[in-house]
């Protein structure tokens, strides 16, 4: 923008002729990475949020997109999750379905999720960290 119009606030008019003109126009690669790094980092207000979720609300889809998530949906719903074991010091087997049950298991035990995440089918899990026999014990593997 050149130093001559710094400043002046565009009518409304002006922002709705230039918005309608954009409507339908394809933003090439260039330009969509440009404005990726533009946007990068950018801290938006719950304002913003709450106006962005409400247009998204409001947008009307053609029934070939709402065609093309609902199959998206339906194979990601119907992938089978990985499955996990965990053998306890006791050398007793607990087998979950997805990271998530995981650990919830182990924060309700006291297991350190960092050392699951780090010794996953690497043995047992090794704690520096005093008064841990119980959860540096324990054995993480995909199954």
């Amino acid at each position: 923008m050149s130093d001559a119009h710094k400043g002046i606030a565009q009518s409304q008019e002006s922002i709705n002729k230039r918005m309608l003109k954009m409507i339908g126009q394809k933003r090439s690669d260039e330009t969509k990475l440009l404005l990726s790094k533009i946007n990068k980092g950018k801290k938006f207000s719950e304002e913003f949020k709450s106006k962005l979720s409400k247009s998204a609300k409001n947008r009307t889809l053609s029934e070939k997109t709402k065609l093309e998530m609902s199959k998206k949906m339906s194979i990601a719903k119907s992938k089978p999750r990985k499955q996990y074991k965990l053998l306890s010091p006791d050398n007793y087997e607990y087998i979950f379905d997805g990271l998530k049950s995981v650990f919830e298991f182990a924060k309700d035990n006291g297991i350190s999720i960092t050392l699951l995440k780090n010794f996953k089918n690497k043995g047992k899990l090794i704690s520096k960290a005093p008064n841990t026999e119980y959860s540096s014990n324990w054995e993480f593997i995909s199954l």
